[in-house]
């Protein structure tokens, strides 16, 4: 037996203000477990992206190197 995260997750860094929102899509037989997300600082200017599959790989993306 195994379960599956699934959902909205969110982080709050309460000294600098930073915000984590990634959500998590389950499972299927077709497709793998999906992670897309993105961290803003304490101003809401988007800093990093979040992607990848949670049980394989997660990439964050610093956006400012673009």
């Amino acid at each position: 037996m195994y379960f599956d995260v699934a959902g909205k997750v969110e982080g709050h860094n309460a000294t600098t203000g930073d915000h984590l929102t990634i959500e998590l899509s389950p499972r299927t037989w077709r497709k793998s477990s999906k992670v897309e997300g993105c961290v803003n600082d304490g101003q809401g200017n988007k800093v990093y992206d979040i992607s990848g599959n949670w049980n394989k790989e997660i990439f964050l993306t610093n956006i400012e190197d673009e």
